[in-house]
């Protein structure tokens, strides 16, 4: 009995590490990878082995709109649904809202479920810029080693949370960001880079030309 445990517990390592891929630094939160992943009583369905204890497919969101908006904007979709499973508020442990600050970031990691404000996810990416001339194609450098902006939709071509946040290998900037922010000069007191607007600029672009 012994060595079966020790093999399935093997077997289940392997899975992990096989499907999000090398390296993995769970670089989300202080929870670890388990803030996310199950090893037993997973949910089936979903992504590897996934276990928030909040967990709501049948949750309804605010979408975003704008009279620009060219993009057909569906309820989440996709690792946004998986994101928004803690980031809606859903789970305890996610409880700075707007104004308030709990994870020294500056930004609000409750979205709540209205997301009028915020970038709009669950989209078809080629449809967007193939619709508006401001948004570059997906076969454009993303500006993250030699990946394109394709490599960083996800498997649907779906511009989701994980497009512009890597939740598995740390992200260089500010909350997961895939691109570093703080490239600023140096600040006097600590000596450390600070933020940097043309760098901001420079991710936004990545996407859009204006």
């Amino acid at each position: 009995m012994k060595y079966a445990l020790v093999g399935a517990a093997g077997l289940v390592v392997f899975a992990l590490a096989f499907c999000v891929g090398t390296p993995v630094l769970a670089a989300h939160s202080d929870y670890g990878c388990s803030n996310c992943h199950t090893p037993h009583h997973a949910r089936s369905g979903e992504v590897p082995l996934w276990s928030p204890k909040y967990y709501n497919n049948n949750t309804q969101y605010t979408l975003y709109d704008s009279p620009t908006l060219d993009a057909d904007v569906q309820q989440p979709t996709g690792a946004s649904r998986l994101c928004l499973s803690c980031h809606d508020g859903s789970y305890d442990h996610v409880d700075a809202t707007e104004g308030e600050d709990t994870n020294g970031s500056g930004h609000a990691t409750n979205l709540g479920t209205d997301l009028s404000n915020d970038h709009p996810i669950s989209f078809n990416y080629d449809a967007v810029a193939a619709a508006d001339e401001h948004v570059k194609v997906s076969s454009s450098p993303a500006g993250i080693g030699a990946k394109t902006i394709a490599d960083i939709l996800d498997t649907s071509g779906m511009m989701q949370c994980s497009t512009c946040h890597d939740v598995h290998e740390s992200g260089l900037g500010p909350n997961l960001l895939r691109w570093d922010l703080y490239t600023g000069p140096a600040d006097p007191d600590t000596g450390e880079p600070t933020f940097s607007g043309r760098a901001e600029s420079t991710m936004c672009r990545t996407c859009h030309d204006k």
